[in-house]
């Protein structure tokens, strides 16, 4: 008996570590690139400005699914080394939302339910230190794998 609770005990540990080992891969190869503000054409921007203030009749954020070369061309500078894409293989998606925090963010996970694409990531966590800025907009762009998905969802982590 106690050579089967202690085989049942050594099975349940594998398959946790087995689960805890995947948990850390971000799926589709995903890559978020924080700081894509820099990479946004002045045209593009100007075009899909969100709402930074209560009064304003924007949206609160922007999202855009980039799937060929021509709608990569019209949201972004030429030359980005970082952002290299073979749209036979991959996709990018473009986020712009209003914000106050300047930290930096990651990826946390990536879920796809019925061509419905779930982004969540998360801020570094910093204590005690005041960085928040006036209202600006700020912009992500997540390479993937490419999918079939015909909306996106972006959701911050709360701690």
């Amino acid at each position: 008996m106690k050579k089967y609770k202690f085989l049942i005990f050594i099975l349940a540990m594998f398959i946790v570590l087995c689960n805890m080992a995947a948990c850390g891969k971000i799926r589709y190869n995903a890559e978020l690139y924080d700081g894509a503000s820099d990479w946004i054409n002045e045209d593009f921007v100007s075009e899909n400005l969100v709402r930074i203030s209560p009064y304003d009749d924007y949206p609160t954020s922007l999202t855009f699914i980039v799937t060929g070369e021509e709608e990569y061309n019209r949201i972004f500078k030429e030359n980005i080394d970082e952002l290299k894409v073979d749209f036979d293989k991959q996709m990018i998606i473009v986020y712009t939302f209003r914000t106050v925090s300047h930290r930096k963010a990651e990826l946390y996970s990536l879920n796809i339910k019925d061509d419905a694409l779930k982004i969540t990531y998360k801020e570094e966590e910093k204590y005690g230190v005041g960085d928040a800025s006036r209202p600006y907009q700020r912009w992500f762009a997540v390479k993937l794998d490419k999918t079939t998905i015909t909306s996106v969802l972006f959701e911050k982590k709360v701690n």
